[in-house]
């Protein structure tokens, strides 16, 4: 008998649970996602406050932002805080429409702060397609996002190592005359 009562009280005790999941769902289907409780429902894609790197094409002035490649490096292991053949890295670029009630089309513009190896190449994550410079990569980091949304762009890049006789000879010069390369990123929206 104890055990039959405590059968009925499970199963309505779990009854109870799923009808107050599914009224607090229904409840908040058009709230943020944050006011649900027991579900985080926020996709980390639009989750911005872990990266360095965010624009937010909302706010009036644009920001322009330097990126050092030896900040982004992996591994930090090169003597003199300084990018070498071999080296590779990613940063992340963080597109953001947060609290705007239009869709908007945007463009990555880049601009060198100084020269950049030769033989360094960059790429988009998720893409076979390398680039020899970012003016290059600019052309094609060209888009859309919807409004009140996040968009992530991770870009790579890699300096390699004994790529053949004349990219040897032209790392060596870089690499005696080359300490970083540094060049400033801006985002530029516009609402559609």
């Amino acid at each position: 008998m104890k055990k039959h009562k405590f059968k009925i009280i499970i199963i309505i005790s779990i009854i109870l649970i799923i009808l107050l999941l599914i009224y607090m769902l229904q409840k908040y289907k058009f709230s943020s996602p944050e006011n649900i409780f027991l579900f985080n429902l926020y996709s980390s894609q639009d989750d911005t406050s872990n990266y360095k790197y965010v624009f937010n094409l909302n706010k009036e002035n644009p920001k322009i932002v330097n990126i050092n490649l030896y900040d982004t490096l992996k591994g930090k292991t090169l003597l003199n805080e300084k990018i070498a053949p071999g080296a590779q890295g990613e940063f992340d670029i963080i597109i953001s429409s947060a609290s705007s009630s239009s869709d908007f089309e945007y463009k990555v513009i880049f601009e060198s702060k100084n020269t950049k190896p030769q033989n360094l190449l960059f790429s988009v994550k998720g893409s076979d397609k390398k680039y020899s410079n970012i003016k290059e990569l600019e052309k094609d980091l060209v888009g859309y996002i919807k409004k009140d949304s996040a968009k992530k762009i991770t870009i790579q890049w890699e300096w390699k190592y004994e790529n053949g006789a004349k990219q040897n000879i032209q790392d060596t010069l870089d690499g005696q005359n080359i300490k970083t390369y540094n060049f400033d990123i801006n985002i530029l929206g516009q609402a559609i």
